[in-house]
């Protein structure tokens, strides 16, 4: 098996190890932002090492790739771990500092209904049920305006 270790933009000074799934190896290389389940949600993370050293504790596996290739070389990560240490910062913080906008880790978190549900079923107020015909009729919608 596969692992990787991911950097995570916050101010821990260390990477955290997750497991490359079989159908996942070809597709994960250093520099690519991925999704990894981070204590009780998920968070985006930059990988930053690709091994087979198994740790010595059980790890979760890496959720999805969000990128086709990376994002970042080799080179700059190496610079961005110089600056993290240097600086005395995380090196996912330093990482984040680097992506041009639009790419770095922030994530925007979506409302959307399945196609199974059914609203007729739905024993809401009739301003609930407004609600939810209007993000029916967005397909999907940033949770942020949905809470408005």
């Amino acid at each position: 098996m596969k692992y990787a270790d991911i950097a995570l933009p916050n101010a821990v000074r260390q990477v955290f190890t997750y497991g490359i799934r079989a159908e996942m190896v070809d597709d994960i290389q250093v520099g690519m932002r991925v999704w990894i389940p981070f204590g009780a949600r998920k968070s985006i993370g930059m990988v930053v090492r690709v091994h087979d050293e198994k740790p010595s504790f059980k790890c979760k596996n890496i959720s999805d790739v969000l990128d086709d290739k990376p994002l970042l070389t080799e080179e700059l990560l190496e610079l961005t771990e110089w600056a993290g240490r240097y600086y005395f910062a995380g090196w996912g913080e330093v990482i984040q500092a680097a992506l041009p906008a639009g790419l770095n880790y922030v994530a925007d978190r979506f409302i959307t209904f399945s196609d199974n549900a059914r609203l007729s079923s739905f024993d809401g107020t009739p301003k609930e049920v407004s609600i939810i015909r209007e993000i029916q009729g967005h397909g999907e919608l940033k949770l942020e305006d949905a809470e408005k």
